[in-house]
């Protein structure tokens, strides 16, 4: 976030996301996610991001290189959004 980076977020790979891991993103008011997968975009199942849908954070799921670029783009429209990035999968 832009205000905000978590480096000891416990999964490693995207594979290792489930519902609870989203729980470090309740303090923030955001409008969208962005997860960067790795080098290739892999979807985990979708129940892992209820607690995000519950809350009404649109999620996205991509490779790391285009989250690191839509990232950006969403940033420099004032927007309240959050990456989390994987570098392997």
């Amino acid at each position: 976030m832009p205000r905000r980076l978590i480096t000891d977020w416990a999964p490693q790979r995207i594979e290792e996301l489930t519902p609870a891991h989203f729980s470090v993103l309740n303090p923030y008011d955001l409008d969208v996610v962005l997860i960067g997968a790795g080098a290739e975009a892999y979807f985990p199942p979708r129940a892992v991001f209820f607690p995000l849908e519950e809350q009404r954070i649109g999620v996205e799921v991509m490779n790391t290189g285009a989250a690191c670029r839509t990232y950006n783009l969403l940033i420099a429209e004032n927007r309240r959004v959050a990456a989390l990035l994987f570098m392997i999968r």
